[in-house]
This record gives structure tokens, sequence and C-alpha cells, in this order.
């Protein structure tokens, strides 16, 4: 098989997945073992690919030339094969939680979320494989699209209202800013490609890199940037398994890649020409970081309160990105797993919470972690990884974007990373500390016989990983160094 052929697999296995959901809807075994089985491969493929890449294989897939200038194509390289092989490996330990989750609830409509949710994650992949704009802007499009009925799944006017917001905010950003900022780039350059060392590098000044640059930011309105953050409170209306993987882990953290990819492959060179919009976005990213924090103290549901810790800790990618030396966007990139991995797990104990207990606050967390240990333990380690809590993984997030700002002469922005994480702490950290250490409720199941395997199993695992990411940090470094340089 060549490495051409094994990328046009990986990204049509997506669209197979949720076929064979589709086709065995109707039987719970077969579907929710379709489900597994199709997500696990996918992951397979995906740790293929990375594999692959480091033997020197170069993948490339043209699928059609729409343009003269503008190919609908795709080339792997190391920081978008490492974002869609962490969200591959997500989904892979998603599938069997969704399937037990689904079950817990007896959801009407198991196979449909569960479809969607596929495509949700091919599109966000296949956005972080593309080899130029126009096909990243195409697929983040199609997966803002696909991700939308997910945040409808329970229908109700209230949820119908909060699924306009969620397409609304993300496609009108999308069409009135990253559109334009593309258009723009093509006026530079006449083509869209990805490109070491940047493609307007030396072709653009400081008012054209500062304009175009502020588009790029808030077109990605993905990456939650204050105030286009709030289709993401209103995804919560999501079921768990989707709230989670999709819409806080894949659909932030495209953003997030897609601004990295902005600043080191288009920009490059020419982000030192941005004077004012630069530091303007770490400010606001930053500050809005705390911002978030302190909204996700004021939220009691569960789901909303780890919405706006996702927009508290997406803005340390943001931040990277807009910083653009090597070691702000090594942290940046870094963080983008780290981020992925615990919030996914954060996700898993409430949805396991919401689906044994039927407790969706976080006033009611209180002594469970008693009656669930494993649960809450597993979430308490995901919530000091995301909070940069030393000796975690997310701590090495802080740490290395503090060194790149430093090495970008931005001193100051250490403090606001540091009050940043900080905050993002005091929003995570009691709650872990309440339920495994308060009183133990007297009664606290009402479903203590959907206690599945399927349920429970991801929960340890997700929790396991927060752990054992940091073992993943060395190869990881060396394989993004070679985009990246030292």
């Amino acid at each position: 098989m060549s490495a051409d052929l094994l990328l046009l697999i990986f990204l049509l296995t997506p669209a197979a997945h949720a076929m064979a959901v589709g086709a065995t809807a109707h039987v719970p075994v077969l579907r929710d073992g379709a489900n597994i089985i199709f997500a696990f491969a996918y992951a397979s493929l995906a740790m293929l690919l990375i594999h692959w890449h480091q033997n020197g294989a170069q993948a490339f897939v043209a699928l059609a030339r729409p343009l003269p200038t503008a190919e609908f194509s795709f080339a792997p390289e190391p920081i978008g094969l490492t974002a869609a092989a962490a969200f591959a490996a997500l989904a892979a330990l998603n599938a069997p939680f969704a399937g037990g989750f689904f079950r817990a609830m007896e959801d009407r409509a198991p196979a449909r979320a569960q479809a969607l949710i596929a495509l949700s994650v091919g599109l966000a992949c296949a956005a972080c494989l593309s080899a130029n704009l126009f096909t990243f802007l195409l697929c983040y499009q199609a997966m803002i699209v696909a991700s939308f009925p997910l945040v409808a799944h329970y229908g109700g006017p209230e949820i119908r209202r909060a699924g306009q917001v969620y397409l609304g905010v993300l496609l009108t950003a999308s069409v009135a800013l990253l559109l334009p900022a593309m258009a723009w780039t093509h006026g530079f350059a006449n083509r869209l490609d990805f490109v070491a060392g940047g493609l307007l590098a030396g072709r653009i000044g400081p008012i054209e890199a500062d304009v175009l640059l502020t588009l790029f930011a808030f077109g990605l309105a993905t990456a939650g940037l204050i105030p286009l953050h709030l289709w993401l409170p209103a995804a919560m209306r999501a079921p768990s398994p989707a709230a989670g993987l999709v819409h806080c882990v894949v659909v932030c953290s495209t953003g997030a890649l897609g601004l990295i990819k902005v600043s080191l492959l288009i920009f490059g060179g020419a982000m030192s020409q941005a004077m004012i919009a630069r530091p303007a976005l770490i400010c606001l990213a930053l500050g809005g970081s705390v911002l978030a924090s302190f909204i996700a103290l004021s939220k009691d549901e569960l789901k909303p309160r780890l919405a706006y810790a996702t927009i508290a800790q997406v803005a340390l990618c943001t931040a990277g990105a807009m910083i653009a030396t090597p070691v702000a966007l090594f942290a940046a990139s870094f963080h983008i797993v780290a981020h992925g991995v615990g919030k996914a797990s954060l996700f898993f104990t409430a949805g396991a919470v919401e689906a044994l207990t039927g407790r969706t606050r976080a006033s009611e967390l209180t002594g469970l972690g008693r009656r669930m240990p494993w649960a809450f333990a597993a979430f308490a380690l995901a919530a000091l990884s995301v909070s940069c809590v030393p000796p975690l993984a997310g701590a090495w997030s802080l740490l290395w974007l503090s060194a790149g700002a430093a090495r970008a002469d931005m001193i100051w922005v250490a403090g606001l990373v540091l009050a940043s994480c900080i905050a993002s702490f005091a929003t995570l950290g009691p709650l872990a500390g309440k339920a495994l250490f308060g009183p133990a409720p007297a009664h606290p199941f009402v479903r203590p016989d959907a206690a599945s395997v399927l349920l429970i199993l991801p929960v340890a695992v997700g929790g396991a990983l927060s752990l054992g990411l940091l073992f993943l940090i060395d190869p990881l470094s060396q394989f993004l160094g070679v985009r990246l340089g030292p």
C-alpha cells in the first residue's frame, strides 16, 4: 500500500463509519459494535500515517481542482498529523463511552448521534491534514455543519435556539471574516498553499499584516476568542459524548490548529509585521481566559462550566500561535493534545455521573467520589492537567509558552499565562476536592444497573491517559521539531 492510498483510506473511513452505524441502527449490539470497530480502525490508520511519515513517506492526495490556483488536496505534516491522531484516538475512546451512555439514558436516536460524531471528527481530521487554506476552509465549514445537529439532538424550542446560535456564530464568522482573509491572502500570493517559512513572508507590510491576522483570528471562531465564544455554551445542549469530544475538544482544537497553521505556514516571518494585532490578540486571548474562568465559577450546571473552562484553556493555544516563536508554537501544538485528553476525561466523568446518578450540577457532586472513586480520581487528574498543574502534561504547555514569550521579548505574557492557569485551577480543582473528600451521599444512584463496562472503562482509561501523556512529551517534541525547528 502506498502512502497516498493510506491517506485516502483515512479520509474516507469516517463516511464508511457513519454508513455502517446507520445500517445497523435498529440492532443495538451491531450498531455499537460497528461504532467501536470503525473508531478503533480509524485511530489505527492515524497512527500508521504518523509511522509512515516518520519513515519519510510523504503522502499527497488531490481530489479536485475547482480553481486554477486552488486544489482540494491533502498533505500530512507533523502539526496536523499530531492533532488528527489525537482526535482519532480520543474518538476511539469515546465510541464505547457513547454506546454505554446512550443505552443508560435510553436515547431515542443513538445511531444518528454516533454517525454525526464520526463525521464531525473525520472532517476535523481532514481539516488538520489540508494542504492549503482552500481545503482547510471547506473541511472546517463542513465540520461545523456536521456537528450542528448534535446540538439540537434532544429537540425542543430552547435547544433549537441554541443550535441557531451555534450555527449562526460559526458560519457567519467563517463567511464574513475567514473567507475574505483567504481571498486577500490569495491576492497577495496568487496561491493558498501552506508553505514552510510562510506564504506571505516578504509580501505584506504592517497594515496588511495587522488586518489579515485579525480577520484570521476572529474568522476561526471555534478557537473561542471572546466575544465570539457564545457558540460553545450553546453547544452544551448536546449529549455528553458529543459535547465533550466533538464540541469542546475537536471543534475548539480545529480552530486553534488553524491559527497555528496560519501563524507558521501562512504568515511565517510576516508575523513580525503585525506589531499591533499580535500583542492585542495575546492580551485578548489571555485576558479572556481569566474572564472565562470567572464566568465558569458562576455556573452550577456542569457542562456549561466545562465549556467556559474550555474557552479559558484553548486561549493558551491562541496565545502560542500569536507569540509565534518555535517554542511557543510547540507549546500551542502540544496543548491541543494535553487539553484534548484532559477535557475528554472530564466529560467522560460528567457523562457517567449524569447517566448513573442523574446529577448534572457542580453543587451535586459533593462526596460522590466516595461512591465513584475511580471516576473522580480520573476527573481530578484531568482537572489538574488542563489547569497546567505540575508535573502533569498541561504544566509543560505553561512552561514552554512562557519560555516562547521570553524569547519573543514578551516577558509580560508569562504573568498573564500564570493568571490564566490559576483561574482555570480555581474552576476545576475544588470540584474534584469536594467530590473526593466531602461526605458521601446516602442514595446517589438512580441507574446502578446501567454501569456497564462500555460506560465505566473509558472513564478510567481517560484518567490514565492524563497521567501517561507525560511519557509522550519527548517523542512528540521530536516529531513536531521536524516542522518547528529546535
